[in-house]
């Protein structure tokens, strides 16, 4: 991982070499995956391509058992292998991220979403998604629950814009204080 930090290519294979011992027991040992700050780890691994991530994978993502883990890198990698399922099945459609933790209607996104009919919820990594007749156009970032819930500082305001520009993503921030400022 060390090798491809901050490089990119436009292709990248994601090989998960693990597989049951000879009891059919999964052993949930995945290196520094397992440790604290793992998940930045497998976070470099699959924000590297440019236009795909190939995953080759010699387990299904249901063989990992990962609920009693310490750290969440290793459910989130599983949580990766589900999604990169789904995808190459055909079957991912985009949904947006939702909290149970806050009142939505306390929320800017909800402000923001009354006063523009381009405005719509649909992704699952940006608050806001404007889209004209069908195509994306760019996105809005606010500092809202997906702000509050990310790891860390570094995920809300290096990884999250890096990968958002990586792929093309036009996308703005809007902070709560401002908005209501103007208001």
């Amino acid at each position: 991982i060390e090798n491809v930090q901050g490089d990119e290519r436009d292709f990248i294979i994601f090989s998960v070499g693990y597989a049951p011992d000879a009891k059919g027991k999964m052993s949930m040992q995945f290196g520094s995956l397992n440790t604290q700050g793992g998940e930045n780890r497998l976070n470099v691994a699959v924000t590297r391509a440019k236009d795909k991530v190939f995953v080759v994978s010699s387990i299904l993502p249901s063989q990992l058992r990962v609920e009693d883990t310490q750290n969440e890198g290793p459910k989130l990698l599983k949580s990766y292998l589900e999604y990169a399922m789904v995808v190459s099945e055909g079957n991912y459609k985009p949904s947006p991220y939702r909290s149970e933790k806050y009142q939505t209607q306390w929320l800017l996104k909800e402000q923001l979403l009354k006063d523009n009919c381009q405005y719509i919820k649909e992704l699952p990594f940006a608050d806001i998604t404007v889209k004209t007749d069908n195509l994306y156009q760019s996105l809005i970032l606010t500092d809202d629950d997906l702000y509050y819930e990310n790891l860390s500082p570094k995920e809300t305001f290096a990884y999250i814009p890096a990968g958002l520009r990586a792929k093309g993503w036009k996308f703005e921030r809007v902070f709560s204080r401002n908005f209501w400022k103007i208001s």
